[in-house]
C-alpha cells in the first residue's frame, strides 16, 4: 500500500530545493567580479557547437542519473571545486535525486552571458528537461560553464521544476 505524501513534506522539499538553487546561484555570483556588469551581448564561444552542447548535457545527465556524486564532481572545473566540496555536492544531489528522480531527456534552449573574471567568461546554458518524477515531470537544467576562449570547464549544475 502506498502512503500519501503529507502537504508539509511537499513544502519542506520545495524549500530545500529553492535553498539549493539560491545557494548555487550565490556561489557563482559571489565568485564573479562584481565590477563587471553582465551583458547579453557576449557571444557564446565557437567551441559550444550544437553537438558540444548536447555532449555536455549528456555527460552531466549520465553522471547525475548514475547517482554517484564522485562521478559528477570529477567533471567540475577546479574553479568550481574550490567553491564546493564533494560532500556538499553529495548532500545536494541526494536531495535532487529524491525530488526529480532521473533526467529522462533534455533539449538545449538558450544561453545567457553571466559576466567575466580576468580572462574567464561565464555562460549559463539552459536545457528544457523531462524527469522520471511523477510529481515534477518537466523542468529546466542550467549548466554554467567558464571559458577562456580556447577551453571551458563546468562550474555549476542546477535543476528546477517547471519552466522559467
Amino acid at each position: 500500500m502506498r502512503e500519501r505524501v503529507h502537504p508539509i513534506h511537499f513544502v519542506i522539499v520545495t524549500l530545500l530545493v529553492t535553498n539549493l538553487a539560491v545557494t548555487m546561484t550565490l556561489l557563482v555570483r559571489n565568485s564573479l567580479d562584481t565590477k563587471v556588469a553582465p551583458t547579453n551581448t557576449q557571444s557564446l564561444p565557437a567551441a559550444f557547437t550544437s553537438a558540444e552542447r548536447a555532449r555536455l548535457f549528456t555527460n552531466v545527465q549520465e553522471r547525475f542519473n548514475a547517482r554517484d556524486p564522485a562521478l559528477l564532481y570529477a567533471i567540475f572545473d577546479e574553479f568550481a571545486r574550490a567553491q564546493i566540496s564533494e560532500s556538499d555536492l553529495t548532500a545536494q544531489l541526494n536531495q535532487l535525486n529524491g525530488l526529480f528522480g532521473s533526467i529522462k531527456s533534455g533539449v538545449y534552449s538558450h544561453f545567457e552571458y553571466a559576466g567575466s573574471e580576468g580572462e574567464r567568461s561565464f555562460f549559463k546554458l539552459f536545457y528544457n528537461v523531462k524527469y522520471s518524477s511523477l510529481q515534477f515531470p518537466a523542468g529546466r537544467a542550467t549548466i554554467t560553464v567558464t571559458s577562456d576562449g580556447s577551453t571551458y570547464g563546468l562550474i555549476a549544475f542546477n535543476l528546477t521544476a517547471g519552466l522559467k
